[in-house]
């Protein structure tokens, strides 16, 4: 994935650091991951999918990055199970009435 964008609050490459990347359950991957503190995002927590939505916003504030995280290495396949149209709808309409925080 190419994150090179527009973001609201600029990314410095600086920060980047080695870390884990859960690739599948059982096997975690080194990279290089993009760090940033005070960055202007809505975090929304979805307990009914055991999951955490993240939005990050573009300077052309029509339009943002969305990312849906599942909490657990092994939790996919759960998260996956519980997206509906319905669910998808309320998660961005919850995430609408956030302020974006840092």
């Amino acid at each position: 994935v190419d994150l090179r964008a527009g973001w609201i609050s600029s990314f410095d490459p600086r920060q980047t650091r080695p870390a884990r990347f859960w690739a599948t359950p059982d096997r975690a991957v080194p990279v290089e991951m993009m760090f940033q503190r005070d960055c202007p995002v809505r975090v929304l927590d979805r307990a009914e999918s055991d999951s955490v939505v993240v939005e990050i916003g573009f300077v052309d504030v029509e339009h943002s990055l969305v990312i849906f995280l599942p909490r657990a290495t092994d939790g996919l396949k759960r998260f996956e199970q519980s997206l509906s149209a319905d669910r998808l709808l309320e998660a961005f309409a919850d995430l609408s009435r956030l302020k974006y925080g840092g």
